[in-house]
């Protein structure tokens, strides 16, 4: 089994986007992901190497992205609106 993925948050100015939402996750201590770029898109890296991760732990890395992802996406809707 491969134990490293590349996933990305889409949205508007999605490099960015997915830049903070992985500053997010490191600050908030749920996960800590890093980035990498793929064919010129900036993504996220999970890297799962401790033997102790669950299913559990997955889903909350997960979640957490799509809740970051969420809130930084209604943000910043909200600041381009006159």
């Amino acid at each position: 089994a491969l134990n490293i993925v590349c996933f990305r948050y889409r949205g508007e100015s999605a490099d960015d986007l997915n830049r903070d939402i992985v500053a997010d996750l490191q600050e908030s201590g749920i996960a800590a992901p890093s980035t990498i770029t793929v064919n010129g898109c900036l993504a996220i890296r999970a890297a799962i190497v401790n033997h102790r991760t669950g299913e559990n732990d997955i889903d909350a890395l997960i979640r957490a992205v799509i809740a970051f992802g969420s809130a930084r996406a209604d943000r910043s809707s909200k600041a381009s609106q006159p």
